[in-house]
């Protein structure tokens, strides 16, 4: 509200108000809309960006829907619905999806009672079987990454956490790793990759992670993971030697979950695992994410993109501002997952 107010007292022509209400509590919203109106009386011109359609429906005179960078279209509030909107979100062929098929499932590896984010309000239970994909939806900030964050260990969490029995200690990815657990970040330049490093020291991030200092890793065995990414993952480096930042995105990406493959951990957490590669480079991702599952490997998948939830999991859960909010299972289409996430009744 203070940065509203700053804004405000400029008696600006133009105002943008980009996911102001995200932080606001109900009655804040409707003293920010009775602005807004007041705005509008006044002559100004603005533009609301929110991910809550009732929100939009109630205040806009009219909508413009972007999907993946493109103009989908501009209808007048009036003359549209909530379901039309999402129709215009989701619009994509599914002619072209790839379809994992489902594996057969093995014990439970990965149990979660009373599992709760710190930054989140609810705590909710989880179970993750042999071979299973999970996937997590929802819209930016609905609390997806956090789930991921907080069992891998880098965000404090409540609950109690285990991976084929043992306990995982809150805040501790150390143990988290020793457990069988694996982590590829949302933010591959930021926290997924050295970028300045070599090929070759980022590949072996995790194993010497777990080592000591007076002991780092044998060359024989550095060249074993670089042997998996270049066969298993396809990687395409001109040599181990030279920074990554030189990479594709796409064998940035490779690298930083091909990595994860010599350890062989029975949980992998993957969030947001095709952001800003190219179609080949996903196409590779997809077929690898089947055969883990296929080898036994459970499979947390947080992603933005749809067709890749209903395409690769198991089950769904989707949330919306930090709460699960349905979980859907083989067979749900885009408009369901999006009516969830945008808490359209």
């Amino acid at each position: 509200m203070v940065e509203v107010a700053r804004v405000l007292a400029w008696d600006c022509g133009v105002i943008g108000f980009d996911e102001t209400t995200a932080s606001l509590t109900e009655d804040y919203v409707e003293r920010l809309f009775t602005i807004m109106r007041e705005l509008r009386e006044g002559g100004a011109a603005q533009v609301f960006i929110s991910h809550r359609l009732n929100e939009i429906m109630e205040i806009c005179d009219s909508v413009t829907v972007l999907r993946d960078g493109r103009l989908v279209g501009t209808v007048a509030t009036a003359e549209t619905s909530e379901a039309e909107l999402i129709a215009m979100m989701v619009g994509r062929s599914v002619a072209d999806r790839y379809r994992r098929s489902p594996a057969s499932l093995g014990p439970t590896v990965l149990r979660a009672r009373g599992l709760r984010p710190r930054p989140l309000p609810d705590a909710f239970d989880l179970d993750l079987r042999a071979g299973e994909v999970v996937g997590i939806g929802g819209l930016v900030g609905s609390g997806r990454s956090e789930v991921l964050e907080a069992l891998y260990g880098t965000i404090g969490r409540a609950g109690e956490v285990e991976v084929n029995g043992a306990s995982v200690r809150p805040g501790d990815p150390r143990r988290a790793i020793a457990a069988g657990m694996g982590l590829v970040p949302e933010d591959r330049r930021a926290r997924g990759v050295a970028m300045e490093q070599s090929v070759r020291a980022n590949a072996t991030m995790v194993l010497d992670g777990a080592r000591p200092l007076w002991a780092p890793t044998s060359r024989a065995v550095q060249a074993e993971v670089l042997s998996v990414l270049y066969d298993q993952m396809k990687l395409k480096a001109a040599d181990d030697e030279i920074p990554v930042r030189t990479l594709s995105g796409g064998n940035q990406q490779k690298i930083v979950l091909g990595r994860w493959l010599w350890h062989r951990p029975a949980v992998l957490l993957l969030d947001e695992p095709t952001r800003g590669i190219d179609v080949g480079a996903k196409r590779e991702i997809y077929a690898l994410i089947e055969r883990l599952a296929e080898e036994g490997t459970a499979i947390l998948l947080v992603s933005s993109e749809l067709p890749e939830l209903t395409g690769l999991c198991d089950r769904i859960l989707m949330m919306r501002e930090g709460r699960v909010v349905g979980e859907f299972g083989r067979g749900a289409t885009d408009m369901e997952l999006m009516t969830a996430a945008a808490g359209h009744q």
